[in-house]
Order: structure tokens, then C-alpha cells, then sequence
């Protein structure tokens, strides 16, 4: 009886802590400016969308190139990390076929540990 108490007491605290709750993409967008101005974030959004950028250019323009015909749109894609840096989870502004591939390609990036965690970073590739 016990146990069942505490696996249940256990459950309700992670169901309602509200850093868990999922968010949607325009509230991501709101906690990656609020996490890039924090004073605790330093120049960590800077240098990981630059160490982003200088890693994963080919494949982004891959994807750029195979699914828009080379003209490409803004993509804009955030990724929460957690404390290590590993990716929780990538959302995209919009499906379409590039922002897919993008995406893909995104998911297998590593990013050095954040400042904090859960970190909400914006990748913005455009024109």
C-alpha cells in the first residue's frame, strides 16, 4: 500500500511541474529570446548558433538545394537542450519538405552544455 502511495504522490509531481508542460512553437520562440537575453546566457546563443552554422552548413544547403529548388525560405527551427546539451526536442515553424530536412539535421547536432537547462535556442537560416 505504501508503494502504490508513493508511486502515485511520485507521478503527480512530474505531471504537475510545469516546467514539463509542452509548449507550442510561438511560445518556443518566446523562451529562446527570453533565454538569449538572460544575463546567466552570456554569448552561449552566439556561439552555438556560429559552432550550428559552421557544422551543418553543407547539409543545410542540401536540403535547401533537393527540396526548394535552391531559392531558400527563412527556416526557423528552435531546439530546447538540456543541462548535457543534448537535444530534447526541435521545433519548426512550419512542415514543408526543407524545413523537414533541415530538422533532420538539426536533431543530429551536439551543443556544448548551456548556461541552464531547459535552453531554448533559435537557429534562423534564410536569405
Amino acid at each position: 500500500m505504501i508503494r502504490s502511495v508513493q508511486f502515485v504522490a511520485v507521478a503527480l509531481l512530474f505531471v504537475a511541474t510545469p516546467a514539463l508542460a509542452e509548449v507550442d512553437f510561438d511560445e518556443a520562440v518566446e523562451l529562446a529570446a527570453s533565454n538569449a537575453e538572460a544575463p546567466k546566457a552570456g554569448d552561449y546563443p552566439t556561439t552555438a548558433v556560429a559552432r550550428f552554422a559552421m557544422n551543418a552548413k553543407d547539409a543545410v544547403r542540401r536540403c535547401v538545394e533537393d527540396h526548394d529548388g535552391g531559392d531558400p525560405a527563412a527556416l526557423r527551427i528552435i531546439v530546447r537542450l538540456n543541462s548535457d546539451g543534448a537535444i530534447e526536442r526541435v521545433f519548426q515553424s512550419e512542415v514543408t519538405r526543407a524545413q523537414g530536412c533541415v530538422s533532420s539535421v538539426v536533431e543530429t547536432q551536439s551543443f556544448e552544455p548551456p548556461p541552464f537547462a531547459p535552453f531554448y535556442l533559435l537557429l534562423e537560416l534564410g536569405p
